[in-house]
């Protein structure tokens, strides 16, 4: 009878313990989704001011007839090449990820895309974390490595920039010699960054 009372209080004990632990974590959730909206709504103010501000003294009937006289038919190869560059990303996204999860690139291209659009609305690159998130979700994983690879990704965007900026301060004839030498300082530096990070990536 003992043991009997004392299990049933330990039951009891734990479902008290886990129903404290579930009303925490649902007020963390909606904590971190008012925050979110918060972010949201935030970022939405800051795109229509600065796109207020673009259009404030633009004549919208310009824009309507300047889209009327448009050859949309040449949009169509700006299109196509569009979709190549961002499924180029999406394959490039799968290697980076490829030390922690095996993933086709065909799932990672709607994450990819969804990130961008966001990034086009929202200020403060939040695309990137909407992607990550969408990516985590999508795939079930945990956020870290996905987050880890979207921010290799940005380093390698960044160290592609710093090497056509030194290519370019390199070939330019009429510039003085300090710009050479500063393009060969780049382009050494853009050399150890990439090959420090194929080496993280690798043992990682």
């Amino acid at each position: 009878m003992y043991l009997l009372n004392r299990s049933l209080k330990l039951r009891i004990r734990v479902a008290a313990i886990k129903a404290r632990n579930k009303k925490i974590l649902t007020g963390a959730r909606a904590l971190m989704n008012a925050k979110q909206r918060s972010i949201s709504l935030i970022g939405l103010l800051i795109s229509a001011l600065f796109l207020w501000i673009a259009l404030r003294n633009t004549n919208l009937s310009d824009i309507g007839l300047a889209f009327r006289s448009a050859k949309l038919v040449f949009a169509l190869p700006l299109l196509a090449a569009l979709f190549g560059f961002y499924w180029l990303r999406a394959v490039r996204w799968r290697q980076l990820l490829a030390p922690w999860i095996e993933v086709a690139a065909a799932r990672l291209f709607p994450p990819l895309i969804i990130g961008y659009g966001v990034n086009v609305i929202f200020p403060l690159q939040l695309g990137e974390l909407a992607r990550s998130y969408v990516t985590a979700e999508r795939l079930k994983v945990k956020m870290a490595p996905v987050v880890t690879s979207v921010v290799l990704e940005r380093i390698f965007d960044f160290m592609i920039i710093i090497a056509i900026l030194a290519v370019a301060l390199m070939l330019e004839k009429d510039l003085p010699q300090l710009f050479w030498h500063t393009g060969i300082v780049l382009l050494a530096g853009v050399a150890v960054l990439s090959f420090l990070s194929i080496l993280y990536v690798t043992k990682t």
